[in-house]
């Protein structure tokens, strides 16, 4: 496979080896060359940092950086909001998970809900839309 600029065999080689390890052996070769298209979508000073941070942190693909008003931003109103939204569709007997696999879920205070994911990987709820 070609890589992108700025991503060395060493890092690659380092990502796969973390996906194997983490039980993904199914992963296509189309899989592979989708990802790289994506990293080259990615600055060229920034590639492999990615890669080294999906490894870090444990995930399966590469993520565009958050900058810090981004970050600050999924705190306050992500984390405020999705307790609220939680505690919601609890009087429903539903979850996050229940989001997630995509189940109908009532509205809350007239509006979807939605998940998303904070800089460390995890979901939270939110408003669909904001």
């Amino acid at each position: 496979m070609n890589l992108p600029k700025n991503v060395g065999r060493e890092m690659w080689e380092a990502f796969v080896n973390h996906r194997f390890e983490k039980s993904k052996k199914n992963w296509s070769v189309g899989g592979a060359k989708m990802l790289l298209k994506k990293l080259e979508g990615f600055e060229e000073s920034k590639r492999e940092k990615l890669l080294e941070e999906s490894i870090i942190r444990g995930w399966d693909s590469v993520y565009e950086p958050q900058t810090l008003n981004t970050l600050k931003k999924n705190t306050k109103l992500g984390i405020k909001d999705s307790e609220h939204i939680l505690n919601e569709l609890r009087k429903h007997n539903l979850g996050l998970l229940d989001v997630i696999a995509g189940k109908n879920i009532p509205l809350v205070d007239g509006k979807e809900i939605t998940t998303d994911r904070d800089a460390m990987g995890r979901y939270f709820l939110k408003f669909k839309g904001e």
